[in-house]
């Protein structure tokens, strides 16, 4: 029986003890070991936005929560994560030196095992999860 990926600990209106950001991507300056960046994996989810114990408030990006799969190229970092919906799987392409997002693509499902650069020349990422497809177009990879 397959088990179901660990949780944070909730409140009973369903929101996490902890404080927000519930995952991050942390960039390093390799040259300093300074973190020239950190940033929220995916968005935040409709699940805790539309909350009615954080109505009013201006929630600002939380991150999913989701342990993520990634991969580097040459100046791309591309990671798989769900979008706000909970429902729709995407590859987000961040720029290695400053964080910023510079692309995303929906995929049939998120990645769970990893993924490879098939051929640098064709910008593809060899993306797992419940079928082996290779995706990247409108990923700017290189």
């Amino acid at each position: 029986m397959p088990m179901a990926p660990p949780r944070a600990p909730r409140h009973d209106s369903g929101l996490p003890y902890f404080k927000p950001p519930y995952s991050t991507i942390t960039g390093y300056d390799m040259n300093t070991g300074e973190i020239a960046f950190q940033i929220p994996t995916g968005e935040t989810p409709d699940r805790i936005r539309n909350n009615p114990a954080v109505a009013g408030i201006d929630v600002e990006d939380t991150g999913t929560g989701n342990a993520v799969t990634m991969i580097t190229t040459a100046n791309m970092l591309v990671y798989s994560d769900m979008d706000h919906d909970g429902e729709t799987a995407l590859l987000y392409a961040i720029d290695k030196k400053t964080g910023e997002e510079v692309g995303r693509i929906e995929v049939p499902a998120q990645s769970r095992y990893g993924m490879s650069i098939l051929d640098a020349r064709r910008t593809s990422v060899h993306h797992l999860a419940e079928r082996s497809q290779a995706y990247g177009d409108g990923l700017p990879l290189r």
